[in-house]
């Protein structure tokens, strides 16, 4: 049998990315599981600490299997030929704006091209229901796709697709499964994959320049099943596509399966990327997985100071809810903290302090922790405040740099109001401290980047 994956070429800027190992970092008691992920990059490909690697996603494998078990689609314009996933067909379709499908005369596997170049993840909209209705051969089908295509019934649309229930383009080719459409029509209708850019959390310098480190939360959220009515759980596309491809590891090297274990891949630059000068005072603040881009630069200073690089000050503001959370990662931070790469301020909002870790922590010269020092029971504003000598120290320093990477809402709102009245509580007027804030951002010495 020949190989479904990767027998096409990747999308033009892409290369092919080989995850090498998965780690589950925290337990299932709460969610927002957290995965550490290591890919190898081809010798030609390498990246800097702090950027992005943008990852294309493929499809999960019960919606591809459920779509080819249900014969939505078919080679021919008159829908007399099923398009089975291992028939190999070229493509002649033109390229759309922000569209991935390859213009070569290759042929693909109709499995490839479904499964690597279509998001049947993409929330279903009316213009969809519209172009598909016409596809449909049911009678009652074909008119309830109208009717709910039609852009002045919006309101039965959200009704029976959107509230609550988070209705895909997959789950349509799932409620309406008389729909036949040829293959062309069918890569034109459904959105075209689009990347997931996640933060990198390792360094070339460390690890090795093929070698790559991701943090990866995953994300799952409950749903009503739009064609049962049944509660079901569901998974985002890109952490999904993620833990499934790690089922491949191991057993399977050398086989075609082992392909499965590759996917297209890009690097981007971010605004996170260590300064070009280790010496600059730099403040770091995360919130769970955003942790990712500072441990690449912790990586980063850590190379250096072995290479015997002088580094400036670095402290690292973290906040996650438990230990459990990250595992073996914090012994890191401590290990980094004690060779002198950063200080580190951990907020662990869900747990409290246990008599055992009472005490006094040792401190450097210049009043800094050689452990992570930990606040427990608050959040990471609650230890920006109580350490907020920290923020009076470096903001005052020239050329300082802070980088923020976590949630958006009102938090990175919230970090800017706690850091403003740490410097009142270190001495600085509010109306100077607010001068001073509105001057890092003129000059570029701040960056938040929220999702």
């Amino acid at each position: 049998m020949r190989s479904r994956y990767p027998y096409i070429q990747p999308p033009k800027s892409y290369f092919w990315a080989r995850l090498v190992e998965r780690k589950q970092l925290s337990d299932n008691v709460v969610d927002g599981v957290q995965h550490y992920y290591k890919f190898e990059l081809p010798a030609n490909h390498t990246y800097k600490a702090g950027q992005h690697i943008a990852i294309m996603p493929r499809n999960h494998r019960n919606i591809m299997n459920e779509l080819f078990k249900n014969r939505i689609v078919y080679l021919d314009d008159k829908c007399t030929m099923v398009a089975e996933p291992e028939f190999h067909v070229k493509m002649n379709v033109l390229q759309t704006e922000g569209s991935n499908i390859p213009l070569s005369n290759d042929f693909y596997s109709v499995w490839d091209l479904i499964a690597q170049y279509t998001d049947l993840h993409s929330m279903i909209n009316q213009n969809v229901l519209s172009l598909v209705a016409n596809y449909a051969t049911n009678e009652d089908q074909k008119k309830e796709l109208k009717l709910l295509g039609d852009t002045k019934n919006q309101e039965a649309f959200q009704e029976k697709f959107t509230k609550k229930k988070n209705t895909n383009i997959a789950d349509i080719f799932r409620i309406y499964n008389s729909i036949k459409i040829p293959l062309h029509r069918f890569m034109e209708v459904v959105p075209p994959m689009r990347h997931r850019l996640y933060s990198i959390a390792s360094s070339p310098k460390l690890i090795g320049a093929q070698s790559l480190e991701l943090i990866v939360t995953d994300v799952e959220w409950s749903a009503v099943d739009p064609k049962t009515g049944d509660a079901r759980k569901q998974r985002g596309l890109c952490t999904g596509f993620l833990y499934e491809m790690s089922g491949f590891l191991g057993s399977y090297q050398g086989t075609y399966f082992d392909r499965m274990g590759m996917f297209p891949a890009q690097i981007h630059e971010s605004p996170l990327e260590p300064p070009a000068d280790p010496m600059l005072p730099l403040i770091t603040l995360a919130l769970g997985s955003g942790y990712a881009p500072f441990r690449s630069i912790l990586q980063e200073r850590l190379a250096l100071h072995q290479q015997g690089v002088k580094l400036g000050p670095m402290c690292l503001f973290l906040g996650i809810r438990r230990r459990a959370d990250y595992g073996a990662m914090l012994e890191e931070l401590n290990t980094w903290c004690k060779e002198g790469i950063a200080s580190t301020y951990l907020a662990i909002s869900r747990e409290a302090e246990t008599p055992a870790e009472h005490g006094d922590i040792p401190m450097t010269k210049d009043k800094r922790p050689k452990t992570v020092k930990i606040t427990y029971g608050g959040h990471i504003t609650k230890s920006i405040t109580d350490n907020y000598e920290v923020f009076g120290d470096h903001m005052t320093a020239p050329n300082n740099l802070i980088l923020y990477c976590g949630k958006a809402g009102k938090i990175p709102e919230d970090l800017t109001e706690t850091i403003l009245k740490s410097l009142n509580k270190y001495g600085i007027s509010e109306q100077d401290s607010r001068k001073m804030w509105v001057q890092y951002l003129e000059n570029g010495r701040i960056f938040f980047e929220a999702w």
